[in-house]
């Protein structure tokens, strides 16, 4: 089959471009995008379709972010293409959310191609994910742990968002943008073993074509195959968890009986999908706990025995007592689990990238620190752009349930608060190279 019945195949399959409809392609400039645009473009009135180009500039590599940006622009501007372009510091964005480079990266990328779109009532988003990138994905996943719904891989179509290049290789991509004489860009970063996803893309995939050359073709159609099985099983669930989930209880003899892909999936909806496979198997022993009471707590949900039944519920208020910081040594919160350490040191620019671990100037810490719950009317600056705003703003912003609000740190000097666990910390006491520093280490007991 030629590479473009092949992607046509696929987008009929899907339905990803009924006609009338409209798509906006998300383009890097890099060769995997350069060809989804061109390859669309070309299509767009076999299709009756119309398309649009997004282009976002993550600010990560200075000039050559933006010779990426120039690129797109004078190539969409000579081949008669509307682009759209956005761009966000990400590393400056990362700091604020709290995550790494490259979750923020993808978070706001996306947040800016939907938003485009339902300003220009555009219907469909197209990413330029191929075969190739699948395969990678699957066993990236392997290596993290994954079940069934992970081996599916990258879903050619997911609500408005189009994947029409999954079904073909980059080796027949890079083949159809030098017939075709088109230009792109390589990003350097794509280079480097940094990223788990080099290292499988450098070391690992090439070892699989060796043993057989049609890897990630064969890896597409098994995930395909995964993907028709697994929407079996969570219909399957779906019916289960009807039939048997009312007023908040479901009972404990179905649960056991059922077959375990049916009941555990069953569960999920019940509990929530982000519930790890240990979690799901704590609940099972609860099952058949002798206890008639026993209560489990999970992340964000309480289950507990009723006799033959499982209720649902909110876990427990959790919170613990104020205590001193120990500056020059070990603080333990026993009532959350929380181990803090601290030492003093000299900052030396390194920057760390998740809040566990924060750095005081010391100068700036008005007397004593107190870790304790937040208290009504605390507030913090983590950034000059977003200002100053309450802890309660910032719990609600972060999606951070109620129950477990006051089970989270503060750090607080005689002014008020200068940091807070997994958030962030004030602007008033970040250092500079050189400055004396207090180091505080957050842990899990």
């Amino acid at each position: 089959m030629s590479f473009q019945d092949k992607i046509l195949e696929n987008i009929q399959k899907y339905n990803m471009l009924p006609s009338g409809t409209s798509v906006l392609v998300g383009v890097s400039g890099g060769a995997d995008s350069m060809c989804l645009l061109h390859f669309l473009w070309n299509i767009k009135d076999f299709l009756s379709v119309r398309i649009y180009g997004a282009h976002f500039n993550h600010k990560l590599r200075g000039e050559e972010s933006d010779g990426d940006q120039q690129f797109l622009a004078d190539w969409c501007k000579n081949a008669g293409i509307p682009l759209f372009v956005g761009s966000d510091d990400i590393k400056k964005a990362a700091s604020i959310m709290g995550k790494g480079i490259e979750e923020t990266a993808r978070e706001l990328r996306y947040d800016f191609f939907q938003q485009t779109a339902r300003d220009n009532l555009i219907d469909f988003i197209a990413t330029a994910h191929n075969a190739d990138d699948n395969l990678e994905t699957v066993l990236f996943r392997l290596c993290r742990g994954t079940g069934l719904a992970g081996l599916c891989g990258i879903p050619p179509k997911r609500d408005n968002i189009i994947r029409p290049l999954l079904s073909v290789t980059r080796s027949e991509i890079e083949d159809y943008l030098k017939k075709n004489n088109i230009p792109y860009r390589t990003d350097s970063s794509n280079l480097s073993d940094d990223y788990s996803r080099n290292l499988i893309r450098h070391h690992i995939t090439p070892v699989m074509r060796k043993i057989n050359k049609e890897v990630s073709s064969l890896t597409y159609s098994m995930t395909e195959q995964l993907r028709s099985d697994n929407a079996y099983m969570e219909d399957l669930a779906h019916v289960f968890f009807k039939e048997n989930f009312k007023d908040g209880r479901i009972p404990v003899s179905s649960l056991l009986s059922a077959p375990r892909s049916v009941s555990s999936r069953a569960l999920r909806s019940i509990l929530g999908s982000g519930l790890s496979h240990n979690h799901i198997e704590k609940v099972f022993e609860l099952c058949k706990n002798s206890s008639p009471s026993a209560v489990l707590n999970l992340p964000g949900v309480s289950v507990r025995r009723e006799y033959g039944f499982l209720a649902v519920g909110q876990p427990e208020h959790l919170t613990f007592s104020p205590v001193e910081l120990n500056t020059d040594g070990e603080t333990v919160l026993d009532e959350i689990g929380v181990r803090i350490y601290c030492e003093k040191n000299v900052f030396n620019g390194t920057i760390h990238k998740s809040f566990t671990s924060f750095l005081f100037k010391t100068e700036n810490v008005c007397g004593k620190i107190l870790v304790r719950p937040r208290v009504l009317g605390d507030k913090i600056v983590l950034s000059e752009k977003s200002g100053t705003k309450s802890l309660k703003k910032l719990f609600i912003e972060r999606k951070i349930p109620a129950h477990t609000r006051d089970a989270i740190p503060v750090f607080a000097d005689e002014l008020g608060p200068i940091a807070i666990a997994g958030i962030g910390s004030s602007v008033r006491v970040r250092p500079e190279i050189g400055d004396s520093v207090l180091n505080v280490i957050i842990e899990e007991i």
